[in-house]
């Protein structure tokens, strides 16, 4: 497992309670998926550097007497496995998009581009690099405000400077001319230039992911749709709250990007549903395996066991409904979410606590796996204590 985290978490209970042994590879030195019983952990000797990373995972690999699965959590990573698939496939099974095809999706210009080439329901957007670029767009466009700027690729507004200036968000919305040239301004001089999009109404509740899982032979094993009820950050974040629906035409949209793309394995295709039309908007692709992957097993997808039995060449059983029922819940990132809210009016504390009773799945809490909820209690607690 190369990278850690919730997404890590979820991966090493589904294969741990099956027995198989599941090793993380991961720079954190603590983590939540560091205090599971169901894997050791190793540190990456070299960060950053995609050879060394490899080189590492090889060697460890290489060790073991048969060959192991790679599952990549995170975009920097998956681009790390993208960019070394072939030196990766010499000590383990591996099922990775093209190079090409994860940086249509890790990009958010390209995706864009790409949006616009395949006439893919997705909101206008630019990427101007200049004033003068912006200044262009906002005379020959006919701008409908509000509008929303996104970082171009993930991570590039999560530097000290960037969180104490922007806050901790994912998008910034513009409701003017002036508010725009002043947010794209203070963006650029922190970050670079980021995506100008059209904003698609509707409140957090209007967000679904498809989340797929297409073999190395190009054939979807098991698909489903996430309504998310609560972002962290919220307006424009990650799913802390969801539950799995049936939703046709956002599965349908969904499979089409996925296969446009050639993309293999997991995936989250990310669409807003505008409150007025109710038309579904696509955003963004998700190009690994998604936080929210795990809320599949309200209606009996279990995802990462799924794909660790297809890159084997292994019978599984075939997912169950396209629908479930209760709530997945990350309380981590929905304590956060929750703070969000309240301080905006959105959501009251008690209407808060109401919402878990829903929840089925809870992403720290596994009554055979405790040790991630304990630091779970741990750490909160010494953030209440100060």
């Amino acid at each position: 497992m190369l990278g850690a985290g919730v997404i890590a978490l979820g991966i090493l209970r589904s294969l741990g309670r099956r027995g198989v042994p599941v090793t993380v590879f991961s720079i954190e030195k603590d983590d939540i998926a560091h205090h599971s019983r169901f894997g050791r952990v190793i540190s990456l000797h070299s960060p950053g550097d995609a050879l060394a990373i490899a080189t590492q995972l090889v060697r460890e690999a290489s060790a073991l007497p048969s060959k192991p699965v790679l599952f990549v959590s995170g975009d920097s990573n998956l681009r790390i496995a993208c960019e070394q698939a072939a030196f990766l496939a010499s000590a383990m099974h591996v099922v990775l998009p093209t190079l090409d095809a994860a940086l249509t999706v890790l990009e958010k210009d390209r995706f864009q581009a790409f949006a616009v080439r395949h006439d893919l329901p997705v909101p206008r957007g630019w990427t101007p690099q200049t004033r003068e670029e912006l200044e262009s767009v906002i005379e020959s466009e006919n701008l409908s405000f509000p509008v929303v700027l996104k970082p171009q690729r993930s991570g590039e507004w999560r530097s000290p400077d960037a969180i104490s200036a922007l806050g901790l968000v994912k998008m910034l919305r513009a409701d003017s001319v002036a508010q725009l040239r002043e947010q794209w301004a203070k963006v650029v001089s922190l970050a670079g230039p980021p995506v100008l999009q059209e904003y698609v109404r509707g409140d957090d509740d209007t967000h679904a992911s498809y989340v797929s899982y297409v073999n190395d032979a190009g054939t979807e094993l098991a698909g489903f749709v996430i309504r998310k009820h609560r972002l962290f950050p919220i307006h424009g974040g990650l799913a802390t709250f969801a539950g799995v629906t049936d939703e046709p035409d956002i599965a349908s949209i969904g499979r089409d990007i996925v296969e446009r793309l050639g993309y293999r394995s997991a995936s989250s295709v990310c669409f807003k549903r505008d409150s007025v039309t109710g038309k579904p908007w696509v955003f963004e692709v998700n190009g690994r395996m998604p936080m929210v992957f795990a809320a599949g097993a309200l209606a009996g997808v279990d995802l990462p066991w799924i794909m660790y039995r297809d890159a084997l060449g292994m019978p599984f059983e075939q997912p169950g409904s396209n629908s479930g029922t209760g709530r997945w819940v990350a309380l981590t990132q929905d304590i956060s979410a929750m703070r969000q809210y309240r301080k905006s009016g959105e959501l009251g504390l008690l209407r808060w606590l109401g919402s878990l009773f829903r929840a089925r799945y809870i992403v720290e809490f596994d009554p055979l796996d405790l040790g991630p909820f304990l630091y779970f209690l741990k750490s909160h607690l010494r953030r209440l204590l100060g």
